[in-house]
Parts: structure tokens; C-alpha cells; sequence
């Protein structure tokens, strides 16, 4: 505690921001699931995407997301309530309606979903 990453996190965030790159961001501490860390910065990181106003970005996002995680998305978007805004109406799959519950498999679905979504963000001239 005390020791400067967040300071180090802001002054990066800058300069790579302006290269074209993403930053997702969040704060651990003991009190907190690292899930709701992890759910809690995606959903900031696509709030910060929405307000910045980058209609560009926001387009670009949406349709790397749609293409690369057809199933699985309407899970997410109920995790992550700004992914749902980003991505607006949605028609749900059945395959989206599945119970996630604490279960060793419906870890690893998470696991899977949420590197689909990070790789659907991020590329070459956008890393994250």
C-alpha cells in the first residue's frame, strides 16, 4: 500500500491513450472478489469509451465484439451494464441464457468469455 502504482498507472495512461492504445484499470483490495474488480474495471473502461464520445472507437469496438463473441455476449453484457450500452439492442441466443453459477465450469466459461472480449478490443494499432 502506499507505494505508487495508481500514480504510475495515471501517468501512463497518457501517453499510451495518445499512441492509440486502451488501458482498463482497477483496485484491488482485501474486502473485495477479485470477479467484482475485474467486472467493475471492464465496465469502467467501456463507460470511459461511451462518455469519451469517439463515435469511431465506439463503432469499431462494437463491431470487433459482435463479430468475435456471437455467443456468450448476452452473458457479458449482464455482467458488464456498459458493454450492453455500447453494444445497444441485442437479440439474445439461447445459448446466452445459460445459469453461471460457482461451479469449476462456469469459471472457465467466464474465463473463456472475458478473453474473447479482450481480444475483440485490442489489436496491433490498439493495444490494451
Amino acid at each position: 500500500a502506499g507505494t505508487g502504482k495508481t500514480a504510475l498507472l495515471n501517468q501512463i495512461k497518457g501517453p499510451l491513450m495518445e499512441a492509440g492504445g486502451l488501458m482498463i484499470q482497477g483496485k484491488f483490495d482485501k474486502a473485495t472478489s477479485s470477479n467484482t474488480v475485474i467486472f467493475s474495471a471492464i465496465d469502467s473502461f467501456f463507460g470511459e469509451i461511451i462518455n469519451d464520445g469517439d463515435t469511431e472507437l465506439q463503432a469499431k469496438l462494437k463491431l470487433c465484439i459482435t463479430e468475435s463473441i456471437r455467443y456468450g455476449i448476452g452473458v457479458l453484457m449482464s455482467a458488464i451494464p456498459n458493454l450492453r450500452t455500447l453494444e445497444g439492442e441485442y437479440e439474445y441466443n439461447s445459448i446466452d441464457e445459460y445459469n453461471l453459477d460457482e461451479t469449476a465450469e462456469s469459471h472457465q466459461r467466464w474465463k473463456y468469455l472475458l478473453c474473447m472480449l479482450m481480444n475483440a478490443i485490442s489489436d496491433k494499432s490498439r493495444p490494451l
